[in-house]
């Protein structure tokens, strides 16, 4: 089965339009459509169903995503070796990540990652803990920067422990409190991550046996800055997250000490790609050298 017809309606699949999958492929519309067509005569049913909105996969095609995407990851993994052994560091990697990981980590490392190898190419997809747990089910992407968690069964790549720090306004009594008792956040109001968006503050509530008077759930870092810089409750984020927002709110670590495990998490690192293996090591030689 030839996986470039296999590319091609994953990409109508992800984008829900031919004509997104014909500009991302480099065809025609109708060469997209003939590609297709030419699928579903070699399978015996159809596969896409189409409608004035776009494109969806059948109930048939559902069946049969998750080992067309292993197909067409494990030909690209072929290709990569086959251009090593070339001596042509050549491939494509995609990168599941949290926003502050995005806005913090990545710029650098992506830079640092082409400038040594150009001709690999790199796509980033961002979202929460769920969306990019579902990202790594459907294998749309190869690696993710994570915080470690009980459940994930993935290979795990630790790079850094990041404090979870009390969120408080810049005038808030305890703003120069050396330290923050969680206890504290059942007496005022608090700002809460969505669960599905964070598992590590909820984790460290839940731990701690800390029942908050939640007043707003929010999925966006900035937005409960933001928030708690208005007055409006307390909350806790990564300290990552607070660089360059010392301005508007203080972090105060805190009591007991509470951490996330940050590290690149992979399906297999022994079985990932070698465009997927060189970026893991670049991350890790940046993240320990140049970013902490």
């Amino acid at each position: 089965m030839d996986t470039k017809k296999l590319e091609v309606l994953l990409k109508a699949i992800d984008s829900g339009s031919l004509t997104k999958a014909a500009a991302e492929s480099g065809y025609t519309q109708s060469g997209i459509s003939h590609m297709i067509k030419a699928l579903e005569q070699e399978v015996g049913f159809s596969l896409l169903e189409r409608s004035k909105k776009g494109v969806e996969p059948t109930p048939s095609a559902l069946l049969l995503l998750p080992l067309i995407r292993e197909m067409v990851n494990l030909d690209e993994s072929l290709q990569q070796e086959i251009w090593g052994i070339k001596g042509i560091e050549k491939g494509a990697v995609t990168i599941g990540s949290f926003s502050s990981i995005s806005f913090h980590w990545l710029p650098e490392i992506i830079k640092r990652f082409q400038e040594e190898f150009p001709y690999i190419t790199l796509s980033l997809m961002e979202g929460g803990m769920d969306e990019i747990e579902n990202l790594f089910l459907e294998k749309k992407i190869d690696i993710a920067f994570f915080s470690r968690q009980s459940h994930h069964s993935y290979d795990f790549v630790h790079l850094v422990k990041d404090p979870l720090v009390a969120v408080l306004p810049l005038n808030h009594r305890m703003a120069e409190a050396k330290a923050f008792p969680m206890k504290d956040f059942q007496k005022e109001p608090f700002i809460l991550t969505a669960k599905g968006f964070d598992y590590d503050i909820n984790g460290v509530l839940k731990k701690n046996r800390i029942e908050p008077l939640v007043r707003f759930t929010c999925m966006d870092d900035l937005t409960v800055i933001s928030m708690v810089s208005k007055g409006l409750g307390l909350s806790i984020l990564p300290k990552l997250v607070l660089g360059g927002h010392g301005d508007k709110v203080k972090g105060i670590p805190l009591l007991p000490e509470a951490y996330r495990d940050l590290g690149i998490a992979l399906p297999s690192l022994k079985e990932a790609s070698p465009s997927s293996r060189k970026f893991v090591e670049v991350a890790k030689k940046i993240v320990k050298e140049e970013l902490l």
